[in-house]
């Protein structure tokens, strides 16, 4: 695993072929992440299944990084309120709360209620770091929004109308919140640390956050039994959802606005019914498709290049 880079790019110009491919691949493996909770359903307590996927991730990151962690340990201590507001919100927020609010709450309503991360990472781009949008982006997100919501609604105003909110919601309100905190401040805080060896750091950080809470849930509910079904699951999410997942973002953020790397959220319903198709041989109906093509007009319109000025 080499270093990646940091490198500044002028967005309003559209973006590279890189950007592109991982503005795709990205949500892919986000959403291989919803395959395995549905395969594992309480099968692993939450904060357990959080913890474990981030601690084997960052144990594989370990031989790669660990030698320019411990070089770079100075910055590392002095980063390390950043650091650790990112391994809260991104491991911790982002991973158990979903895991939380998924045991009480429906598909449809996760796919609904994260729904609102994209437009959070906009609004609050816009008020505190000046990231504006042009007229023809606002359009597209809002395209993007509407396949979006036509997909989790199955293409059925009635599942809309008749949406049953629970605590569970809640959970996965403040697990969306958490992917805007997470992303914008990703973006607008620059580390001294490459991408990488950051990301690492971020996870060291998740996963410390993590521990205590996932020492009491042992002791107060429910530990996770070691059986090669488990063990296969969390080593899954260690490599995908979280090591592929997030280096892919992570570099993403580099190379364009948050706004637009926050979009990955809007591709993950369409990868997820894919892949559910072909794992879980759940049908692609045409909802899908009409949602999809929504989803991806929307994406063309906020990543196409600025016209220069003659």
């Amino acid at each position: 695993m080499r270093d990646i880079p940091v490198t500044e790019t002028e967005p309003d110009h559209g973006i590279s072929s890189l950007a592109m491919f991982l503005l795709i691949a990205s949500p892919i493996f986000m959403a291989s992440n919803m395959i395995v909770a549905r395969f594992m359903a309480g099968e692993f307590p939450p904060f357990a299944m959080a913890f474990w996927r981030w601690a084997i991730c960052f144990l594989i990151m370990l031989p790669f990084v660990g030698k320019y962690l411990w070089q770079h340990r100075a910055v590392i201590w002095a980063e390390k309120l950043q650091l650790a507001i990112l391994g809260a919100m991104g491991m911790g927020v982002c991973g158990a709360f979903v895991y939380i609010g998924g045991q009480t709450t429906t598909a449809t309503n996760i796919g609904l209620v994260y729904a609102s991360s994209p437009l959070m990472i906009i609004a609050i781009s816009a008020a505190f770091f000046d990231e504006k949008q042009r007229p023809i982006q606002i359009i597209g997100i809002i395209l993007g929004a509407v396949g979006l919501v036509t997909i989790v609604a199955k293409g059925d105003i009635n599942v809309l109308l008749n949406l049953n909110f629970t605590i569970g919601d809640l959970w996965i309100l403040a697990a969306s919140a958490g992917w805007a905190v997470y992303s914008l401040y990703l973006k607008f805080h620059p580390s001294k640390l490459a991408t990488t060896p950051r990301l690492a750091a971020i996870i060291l950080f998740g996963v410390m956050v993590l521990f205590p809470f996932t020492l009491w849930e042992g002791m107060t509910f429910a530990t996770p039994e070691i059986t090669q079904k488990n063990i296969l699951a969390i080593l899954f999410l260690a490599l995908f959802p979280a090591l592929a997942a997030y280096l892919a973002y992570s570099k993403l953020q580099t190379l364009v606005t948050a706004s637009i790397a926050g979009l990955t959220l809007y591709l993950t319903p369409i990868s997820n019914s894919i892949m559910a198709w072909i794992i879980l041989d759940e049908g692609f109906q045409t909802f899908h498709w009409i949602g999809s093509v929504f989803i991806l007009f929307g994406l063309w319109m906020t990543t196409m290049k600025k016209k220069k000025k003659q």
